[in-house]
């Protein structure tokens, strides 16, 4: 092999020449072990070396690039296999990860330098470091072993001006500057959707309806996104943020009454077969209407609720729900639709269709009934039993296909 320059003795121009570059493919094409390989690699040329010249070389899209691209995996194969371990003690890190924490500090000190303003560099400065404190420890063995270090020779002005760089970070968290950039990140998210959130809980706060799960509906938005709109809203908008808890407070208020005569309305249907408003009582009925059945522990719920407003009707209600088996949790898990059509329901000798059951789910929908096995079941009864209007049924399913929803044409 002919002999070449040394990349590692501090050349200001660390370019590999194309003759250089197959000078060092023929080392890794060569019969030496792979130890031997990475030992001649490295004492001919570093990482650093390697990038630069690829960096360089990318400018004229030229048979370099491919040949570097060869040579970077080579050394990053090497680099993994700790081949190159005498070359990494000092800083504790791989060479890859040295050559990576220069260009990082390179990019640091061309920030500091720039003509942007301070706002600018200490958001740059802060997605490079979290902290200066961070970007110190980054670099304490930089500091104290790289003065004496001949790979680093390129990067001696860097080093040399590492507290510049230090100093100017630590006067951006002095003056509050990065916790602006932390903030202004934080709230990012709710910067994109703002106006999004703002028109949902505008409609919440001006909506007519007072039980959130109609109102969810209305807007076609569940509860995890109704959700983010309110941590946008009490993030980013004081006043608005004001007028949804005053609302949620009228609408607490108004639901806590509403409970009450509900209550009192499913004991009266218990005890005489027909509800106040005469329409006839039946499991499907009490289903519908029962307060908190979409809450986690309904029945510890409904009695503490029962147990300190309503103690007259508490037993009756209760013995009911245990009757039903409405106290097991796994009554209110939602009903798998794929497995109801894919298996083939025949009661009673009639076969209940695709659109049957389709009729029969819409029902449940259209009176704002849980769609879980079991009323599934009763709905079923009454769909063979001919106890509701199915055109009506047909006619809310149209409707709801045309419904568009209440969201801004540009969130949707």
């Amino acid at each position: 092999m002919i002999s070449k320059t040394n990349f590692n003795n501090g050349s200001k121009e660390n370019i590999l020449s194309l003759e250089d570059i197959k000078y060092m493919l023929s080392i890794v094409d060569s019969d030496l072990r792979e130890e031997e390989k990475a030992i001649k690699l490295y004492s001919f040329c570093n990482f650093v070396t390697i990038f630069r010249s690829s960096e360089h070389y990318k400018l004229f899209s030229s048979e370099e690039v491919e040949l570097l691209k060869k040579l970077k995996k080579v050394y990053e194969q090497y680099d993994r296999k700790g081949y190159f371990l005498p070359n990494k003690n000092t800083y504790k890190c791989t060479l890859e990860e040295m050559e990576n924490r220069i260009l990082k500090l390179k990019e640091a000190y061309d920030i500091i330098n720039s003509n942007e303003s301070d706002y600018n560099k200490a958001e740059k400065l802060h997605s490079l470091y979290p902290s200066a404190e961070q970007f110190r420890r980054t670099y304490s063995l930089f500091i104290k072993f790289g003065t004496k270090d001949n790979k680093l020779d390129h990067s001696r002005e860097l080093l040399n001006n590492f507290d510049v760089i230090y100093n100017k970070y630590l006067e951006y968290e002095n003056n509050g500057i990065i916790n602006n950039v932390k903030y202004v990140q934080s709230v990012k998210k709710y910067l994109e959707f703002y106006d999004y959130a703002k028109f949902v809980i505008n409609h919440y706060v001006n909506s007519s309806s007072y039980n959130l799960n109609e109102f969810l509906l209305e807007l076609g938005i569940n509860k995890d996104i109704f959700k983010f709109c309110i941590d946008t809203i009490e993030e980013l908008d004081v006043d608005l943020y004001q007028k949804y808890l005053v609302k949620r407070v009228r609408n607490k208020e108004v639901n806590y009454l509403h409970d009450m005569s509900t209550i009192r309305n499913l004991a009266i249907g218990i005890s005489t077969g027909t509800l106040i408003d005469g329409t006839p009582f039946d499991l499907l009925e009490f289903i519908k209407r029962v307060p908190f059945k979409n809450s986690k522990n309904f029945s510890n719920e409904i009695f503490e609720f029962m147990k300190k407003n309503t103690p007259n009707y508490c037993n009756l209600i209760m013995d009911y729900i245990f009757n039903n088996k409405l106290h097991l949790p796994s009554t209110f898990n939602p009903l798998d639709l794929k497995s109801i059509y894919q298996i083939t329901s025949i009661i009673d000798g009639v076969l209940i269709t695709n659109d049957d059951k389709n009729i029969i789910i819409d029902y449940l929908r259209q009176n704002n009934i849980p769609i879980i096995s079991k009323t599934f079941v009763l709905a079923r009864k009454k769909f063979l039993d001919g106890e509701f209007d199915i055109e009506a049924v047909k006619c809310f399913r149209k409707m709801n296909e045309n419904k568009p929803l209440l969201i801004p044409s540009s969130n949707r």
